[in-house]
Formats: structure tokens, C-alpha cells, sequence
């Protein structure tokens, strides 16, 4: 999996900043502990199947405007946890952005089911939201 080098930068300034703030206040425990942080894509070499690592560096490929790579990550999330609900919005979101609308209702469609089913209300809601955004 390759990450943005768009998403190093923002992931840098992120982290600078923290430290900053951890070194005015003296805190030097926390300041290597997040110093030390390698991101996502470096604890997905030990376990490549984990949805919330695949979420976030999907996430961080959209944020880059990867779109290819974003949506790769998002349809294994799809494929191999189809109860990871928050997916569904952002696959969606994806969609709209690349241009396929029909895709992006499914997916919507498919997330309220899940959430449904798995009682996540506030997670219902956005997906409805977005769905009737999208079909209004």
C-alpha cells in the first residue's frame, strides 16, 4: 500500500505542531510517544487486515486526492468488513466526487441497511442525509 507523499507533509505539520505544544508545557513523555508515531501504513505491515488502519489510511488517500487508492482501500473495507459502517459514507462521498452518482446512492443505500441492522443511529442519519442530498 502506498501512501501520499501529501499525506507525510500534513501528517508532519500535525506532529510538529503537537510537540510544540508538548515541549511548552515540559510533557517529554508524550512528546516521544507521538515523536515515535509512525501513521497508519506502518502498523498495516503487522496487521493488513485491520478495518480501522485501512479506514484511516483511505481516509488519508481522499484527503490527498488519490482517489484511485482511496477507493481500493475502501472496497476491501467493503469486501472483508461489510459491518464497518463508516465506510459507506465515505465510499459514497468518493463517488460523488469521481462522478459516479449511481454508485455513490447504492452505497449510501447499502450503509443505512447496515446501520439499521446494527442499531447506529447517528451513522443512519448522515447516510440518510447524504442520500437524500443526493437524490433531492
Amino acid at each position: 500500500i502506498e501512501v501520499p507523499e501529501k499525506s507525510f507533509k500534513l501528517f508532519d505539520k500535525r506532529v510538529d505542531l503537537v510537540l510544540e505544544s508538548l515541549r511548552s508545557r515540559g510533557n517529554r513523555w508524550l512528546e516521544y510517544e507521538v515523536s515515535t508515531y509512525k501513521g497508519p501504513e506502518f502498523f498495516l505491515n503487522d496487521t493488513p487486515d485491520d478495518p480501522f488502519l485501512i479506514y484511516a489510511l483511505a481516509t488519508e488517500h481522499t484527503a490527498a486526492k488519490n482517489d484511485d487508492e482511496a477507493l481500493a482501500l475502501y472496497l476491501k473495507l467493503v469486501s472483508k468488513h461489510p459491518n464497518y459502517s463508516a465506510t459507506y459514507y465515505h465510499l459514497g462521498k468518493l463517488y460523488e466526487r469521481i462522478g459516479e452518482d449511481d454508485k455513490a446512492e447504492e452505497t449510501y443505500a447499502k450503509g443505512m441497511e447496515i446501520t439499521k441492522a446494527n442499531d447506529e443511529k447517528h451513522a443512519y442519519g448522515e447516510l440518510r442525509g447524504a442520500f437524500e442530498e443526493l437524490t433531492f
